[in-house]
């Protein structure tokens, strides 16, 4: 393993959480539960952001989502040091939403955790991202705390040259890094995307991630942040069991459907942090096998999925420009 160093502890208390919601009451309803029984909810600055409705059809499904708020915001008052609820009259999006939301999080506490509303927590969630945060502040090498495991792997947590969307915390240093580079840099971060490294070692198509991204075909912001870890070399930190199960994949999310290759056990057990900050390439290496599948069938299955997404859209804005009527230059009137 390559050591990137060590950190003195610090202190992160209150934890600051926000949770994202949007048209999934049912699943709202479990997360929220889920929260609420973890160890160190009591140290909680809980907020639940719950966003606009893209038109009517979805209001009833954001209104239940608010009264599911407020029911939890009665049931646990005084169990987190507080409980607020967001809601916005306009629909942002998950990505605005997810920027907007890790920014006044990490303003007003210097971190933020972020769980969107499909993500069901282990017991000990918050207490190994809090731990971690407190271990890891004065490192700037770890970019970003994972709560989901894509494998079972045994032993320590381990620094992983992957970033991750589901369940994650963030220091604001970190965050406010990545939000200057993306603004300053997004040419740079284009051009990042032809590596076998930027796929992680060829596990998951992130290269055709941003190519349906440039074309506006999905709103993304985690492959902004992989972009970005990668250019800088930055590690996140996974858990050797997953703390995360998403429920998501039911055709109710906003961008996926069905999906089989996810880790849905939780578990009971405190993750132990490695006491020095280093590259776990046999980590790495159960984590690809996981993501690729046998023979490399998940990440084939994936990458074929996308680029005939990206080709499709391509024809048909080539159809487009050819039926579009050219407009013809005539004499100027006398």
């Amino acid at each position: 393993m390559d050591s990137l160093g060590s950190s003195p502890t610090a202190v992160y208390d209150p934890l600051a959480v926000a949770v994202l919601a949007y048209r999934r009451p049912e699943h709202l309803e479990r997360t929220l539960e889920s929260l609420g029984k973890a160890r160190q909810f009591d140290s909680c600055v809980l907020r639940i952001v719950i966003d606009g409705p893209k038109d009517a059809s979805v209001q009833e499904d954001v209104t239940r989502c608010l009264a599911i708020a407020k029911k939890f915001k009665d049931a646990y008052t005084g169990r987190a040091r507080q409980i607020e609820i967001s809601t916005r009259r306009e629909n942002q999006g998950l990505s605005a939403s997810v920027k907007s939301t890790t920014s006044s999080l990490c303003k007003a506490y210097g971190h933020a955790v972020i769980l969107e509303d499909d993500l069901l927590v282990a017991a000990g969630f918050l207490e190994y991202v809090q731990e971690a945060l407190a271990k890891y502040a004065a490192d700037e090498n770890v970019f970003q705390i994972s709560g989901h495991s894509h494998d079972s792997f045994g032993g320590l947590a381990s620094f992983v040259r992957l970033t991750t969307s589901w369940g994650w915390a963030i220091w604001a240093d970190r965050w406010d890094n990545f939000c200057t580079f993306e603004s300053q840099h997004s040419q740079e971060l284009d051009a990042l995307n032809q590596t076998k490294n930027f796929n992680f070692g060829n596990a998951y198509p992130y290269d055709l991630l941003v190519k349906l991204q440039s074309r506006g075909m999905i709103d993304s912001w985690a492959i902004g942040i992989h972009q970005y870890a990668h250019a800088k070399g930055l590690v996140s930190i996974f858990p050797p069991e997953s703390l995360i199960a998403n429920i998501g994949f039911d055709g109710s999310g906003e961008h996926c459907g069905q999906l089989t290759l996810r880790n849905d056990h939780l578990t009971r057990e405190s993750v132990s942090l490695p006491k020095t900050v280093a590259v776990d390439e046999e980590r790495e290496r159960s984590i690809q096998r996981k993501l690729r599948g046998f023979l490399g069938t998940e990440y084939y299955k994936k990458r074929f999925a996308m680029a005939a997404r990206i080709a499709w859209h391509d024809l048909r804005a080539v159809l487009r420009s050819v039926r579009e009527p050219k407009l013809e230059l005539g004499e100027p009137d006398d």
